[in-house]
């Protein structure tokens, strides 16, 4: 799925359903993903919940 994004696109995870995200997963996931489509725009999507929120601002 991911293979067939153009540059530009975004790529939306959405947290929905979340109740806890660690900073390991999140880096392990989400950087990988930045890294490997640094030229795609990440959203986040349903990222209200407390422990989403702090993690996505450490990493």
């Amino acid at each position: 799925m991911l293979s067939d994004l153009k540059p530009q696109e975004e790529i939306v995870i959405d947290f929905a359903g979340v109740d806890v995200l660690t900073p390991s997963w999140a880096d392990e996931f989400i950087t990988q993903i930045k890294e490997q489509y640094a030229d795609n725009k990440l959203v986040f999507a349903n990222d209200g919940n407390p422990t989403v929120k702090e993690t996505l601002a450490i990493i």
